[in-house]
């Protein structure tokens, strides 16, 4: 259906290599999108993994954490940590980390080194019990006809139509004029009111920008 709404007002006017060059088009598109608004609609894209720890590291080769400057950060909770959840340390003061100190009493901690968290733990954790790490997660890329389309709900998925059109638009000869832009920056605006986010006008254009 996101192909579909794209397309629809082009009528007869689109070629079977457009259909065929679908998927390719709908990655750009939600590149577009993910690279421009992920900071702001990261939770959505937040998810849960059992871990464990083998000799006091935490192996993050397999889990599909995205990596950009407006994600989110890692979050550890542990079962037997005093408040649930393990601190982040940078690293120089993760090697300064003091078990028997008794403000470490009871405390997880964790430092982030690429591929791996390593833990420490603090004076009276003599099992860590169950782990989780929550993290953001990098969208799935549809590859088939009936996998979803990895952007949330509503004005996001309004907003990866519209791109999606611009996209399609000049492959086919047809010139959208300004009235596109003017839905894509609607489309940012109904984004940024759906998750309560404001912005300067600068910001506004940078987003605006990257989208186009």
């Amino acid at each position: 259906m996101f192909f579909g709404e794209a397309i629809r007002d082009f009528g007869n006017d689109v070629p079977n290599t457009i259909v065929s060059e679908k998927f390719e088009l709908i990655e750009r598109t939600m590149w577009s999108l993910v690279g421009a608004l992920y900071g702001i609609m990261g939770a959505d894209y937040m998810e849960r993994e059992d871990v464990s720890a083998v000799d006091d590291e935490i192996d993050l080769s397999s889990v599909n954490i995205m990596r950009t400057g407006g994600a989110g950060r890692i979050v550890l909770t542990v079962e037997n940590a005093s408040d649930g959840v393990a601190d982040s340390l940078s690293r120089e003061a993760f090697e300064s980390f003091k078990r028997s100190s008794p403000t470490n009493r009871g405390r997880v901690v964790f430092c982030y080194s690429s591929n791996r968290l390593l833990l420490k733990d603090g004076v009276d954790v003599t099992s860590r019990g169950k782990m989780y790490l929550w993290f953001p997660s990098v969208p799935i890329i549809p590859e088939e006809d009936d996998d979803k389309i990895d952007l949330p709900d509503g004005p996001v998925i309004a907003l990866g139509i519209i791109k999606l059109k611009r996209l399609i638009a000049p492959r086919i000869n047809k010139m959208l004029g300004d009235d596109s832009k003017e839905e894509v920056m609607s489309g940012i605006r109904n984004v940024l009111g759906t998750y309560g986010v404001m912005l300067n006008e600068e910001e506004f254009k940078g987003k605006v920008e990257a989208i186009l």
